[in-house]
């Protein structure tokens, strides 16, 4: 699944957000922090709630509509981009582990016949299996 993974990952970094979704999202939030002041002004009791709800509601949406951005983009060099050179260096380490000598072989197991118990599914389990 590895190369299927690669794929994936270049769709995310090559494959941009559709501008005019992102233009019709921006234009909503502006109409939206237009008209949320003048709707709580007019159905709260008093200017500190509605002052209160108004600030809430529209920095609720403005904070994930930034977040979404971010994460439009995962790949790059701001503080919340994704650690690719670490992740690099760890996958390369990992490669380099299977390149070893010892991980290229299976090891051999000893089967002391002595310690098995009989058990009623018919399985033989082996309790101390030793390298050799």
């Amino acid at each position: 699944r590895g190369i299927v993974n690669i794929h994936n990952v270049r769709k995310i970094a090559e494959i941009p957000f559709p501008f005019p979704y992102t233009q019709m999202l921006t234009l909503m939030l502006l109409f939206q922090t237009l008209l949320t002041p003048t709707l709580t002004a007019a159905l709260a009791s008093s200017p500190v709630w509605a002052s209160i709800l108004t600030f809430i509601v529209v920095e609720a949406f403005w904070c994930m509509n930034y977040i979404a951005s971010e994460i439009e983009q995962p790949f790059g060099e701001d503080m919340n981009d994704l650690p690719i050179p670490d992740m690099l260096r760890d996958m390369n380490r990992s490669l380099l582990t299977l390149l070893r000598p010892e991980v290229k072989t299976p090891p051999d197991y000893t089967l002391d016949t002595g310690s098995m118990k009989p058990t009623r599914s018919m399985t033989i389990t082996c309790m101390d299996a030793q390298y050799t």
